[in-house]
């Protein structure tokens, strides 16, 4: 309906995917995703190659990288590697002492 509720992150206004909010009013997860622009033609939401989608929502980001072939959009990754098991073991590790801890209590 074009208007966030309670229970939504996002609303467009449609239920289509892919335009930044899912069918179900929440945010969808950034990932690689082409878009084909007609050649000769600029993108604009409100033209007849969108229409049926009111409210798509294009991240300001990509918007100067439009072109007349589409653009392509690598996603974010989740951190990896020697940090992301450093803050895993601290956790595990403080979860550990907190049961100890409780155990000896």
């Amino acid at each position: 309906d074009g208007v966030v509720d309670r229970s939504e992150q996002c609303d467009d206004g449609n239920r289509f995917p892919g335009d930044g909010c899912t069918p179900y009013c929440f945010f969808e997860i950034p990932g690689e995703f082409y878009m084909p622009i007609p050649p000769g033609q600029q993108f604009d939401p409100r033209s007849p190659y969108f229409a049926g989608q009111p409210g798509a929502v294009v991240p300001a980001s990509i918007a100067p990288q439009i072109g007349q072939d589409g653009v392509s959009v690598p996603g974010t990754q989740p951190e990896t590697g020697p940090v992301a098991i450093a803050v895993i073991a601290a956790g595990a590790a403080g979860g550990l002492a907190w049961v100890r801890r409780r155990r000896n209590s």
